[in-house]
């Protein structure tokens, strides 16, 4: 209300609108290159009507859903990664609030080749620090085993998948294949000079 000199007053109405509110919410455990997060579990008030997440080389999904909205990092993405949660809707403005993640990198598998005989071993080498429970598995046990430091033997002919996982969680595969030992077989074990023996080898041969 406006009042003149001369006791006239005119009034007029202003309307106060809220600010935009933001919270990124609590903080995220580690995951691993290529893999999800857990919920973003982060909010909107005041004058938002909504918010958006981004940041990150890799993908989201929901990022329009404040709480729900989840991020896969990339497959080379590693480190300390910022997410932003960013307000939309209202009239007075936006505002933002970040919140880190830690991308841990996935080991590697070295090995000299990826096949074994039955009966024979394979090393395999797995990059940084071994976890301290199960570190090596396979997938097939009946076509091959691996220990705990990583030596693979031969059961019988066919391959397996080796997971290793390393003190991070993160873990790498690699398909080994087990072939089967040949049989050689000859005619006549004992001969006498100038005689021929014959020779037979399965599968395949190699003299």
């Amino acid at each position: 209300t406006y009042p003149d000199d001369n006791g006239c007053s005119d009034t007029t109405t202003v309307t106060v609108k809220p600010t935009p509110t933001v919270n990124a919410g609590p903080a995220l455990p580690a995951i691993c290159q290529g893999a999800s997060s857990a919920p973003m579990d982060g909010s909107v008030g005041g004058g938002a009507t909504g918010g958006i997440w981004s940041g990150g080389a890799g993908t989201w999904t929901n990022a329009s859903d404040p709480a729900n909205a989840i991020y896969t990092a990339g497959a080379s993405e590693t480190g300390s990664i910022t997410l932003t949660l960013t307000t939309n809707g209202g009239s007075c403005g936006t505002t933002d609030a970040t919140k880190t993640i830690t991308i841990n990198p996935k080991p590697t598998i070295s090995l000299p080749i990826a096949a074994v005989c039955v009966g024979s071993t394979l090393q395999l080498t797995g990059s940084g620090n071994p976890s301290l429970t199960n570190p090596w598995v396979s997938a097939s046990t009946n076509f091959a085993t691996v220990t705990s430091s990583g030596e693979v033997r031969g059961i019988a002919a066919g391959s397996s998948i080796i997971t290793y996982t390393n003190d991070n969680g993160c873990t790498e595969t690699i398909s080994v294949t087990v072939n089967p030992r040949p049989n050689v077989s000859v005619n006549s074990p004992t001969i006498c000079t100038g005689v021929t023996a014959t020779i037979s080898a399965t599968p395949g041969y190699s003299y």
